[in-house]
C-alpha cells in the first residue's frame, strides 16, 4: 500500500501555504510594524527636543575643564532698574558651579528673586516663574510661567526693561550663552505686550545697562 503524500496548497511565489508558514508570516508582519513604531517614537522624542520646541530638557552636560572656571565664578551682575528708563546692576554671590546649567539657572533665581537694594525695582512681574530651562549651542531657552506676560505693566519701557534685564543678566554672566529665546507656559510666543519681537532669540542691548558696557 502506497502512503499518499500530504498535499498542500502552493502561493502564487511557490511557497508551501502551510499552517506553521502562515504563522510564521505573521510574527514577521508583527515585527516590522513593531520596529516602525519604535522608530517613529524615537523620531517625535527628539524633534521636540530642539531649541524650538514645546518639550524641554531641564539638564546640561559638564563643562570641558578649562571651562570650569568660567562657569563657576560666584559674583555675578543682576539688572534691575532703577528709574524706568535703563539697567542697573546689583552685585550677589551665588556658590561655585561645575555645570553652565547648574549655573545659569541659580543666576535666574537669583534675578527672579528681585533686587536687595531698596534703590532698585525689579522689571520683571511679581509670580514669574522659570518652569524650565535649556542650554543649546549657545541658547538659553527659558520656559516661564503665564505672569511674565499676564502681569506686565502697559507701555513698551516695562517689556523692554523686563525681557532685556533677563538677556542681558544671563549673557553678561555667562561666555558660553550667546542669546535667549522665550517660552510662555511650554509654547513659543512672539511677543509680550506687542513692542518686542520674541520669535527669534535675542542678543544683548548693552545700550540699556547703566555704566555696564563689556563683560569682565
Amino acid at each position: 500500500m502506497v502512503q499518499e503524500k500530504p498535499h498542500y496548497e502552493t502561493e502564487a511565489n511557490g511557497v508551501p501555504d502551510t499552517a506553521p508558514a502562515r504563522a510564521l508570516g505573521r510574527v514577521i508582519a508583527a515585527s516590522v510594524l513593531v520596529l516602525l513604531v519604535g522608530l517613529g517614537a524615537m523620531w517625535v522624542h527628539f524633534a521636540l527636543k530642539e531649541p524650538g520646541g514645546v518639550e524641554l530638557e531641564s539638564a546640561g552636560g559638564r563643562l570641558p575643564e578649562e571651562q570650569v572656571e568660567a562657569a563657576a565664578a560666584n559674583r555675578v551682575r543682576l539688572l534691575f532698574t532703577a528709574d524706568g528708563t535703563q539697567l542697573s546692576p546689583e552685585m550677589n554671590e551665588i556658590r561655585q558651579m561645575r555645570s553652565m546649567y547648574e549655573h545659569t539657572s541659580a543666576v535666574l533665581q537669583l534675578l527672579l528673586r528681585g533686587p536687595r537694594s531698596g534703590k532698585l525695582r525689579s522689571p520683571i512681574p511679581p509670580g514669574v516663574k522659570a518652569r524650565a530651562l535649556f542650554l543649546h549651542e549657545g541658547v538659553a531657552t527659558i520656559d516661564f510661567s503665564a505672569e511674565l506676560r499676564d502681569n506686565l505693566h502697559p507701555g513698551p519701557n516695562a517689556e523692554i526693561l523686563c525681557i532685556y534685564s533677563i538677556v542681558n543678566t544671563l549673557i553678561l554672566n555667562s561666555r558660553q550663552i550667546k542669546s535667549v529665546a522665550f517660552l510662555i507656559e511650554g509654547r513659543p510666543v512672539e511677543t509680550l505686550a506687542g513692542y518686542l519681537d520674541l520669535s527669534e532669540p535675542l542678543i544683548e542691548n548693552l545700550a540699556l545697562n547703566a555704566g555696564e558696557k563689556t563683560k569682565d
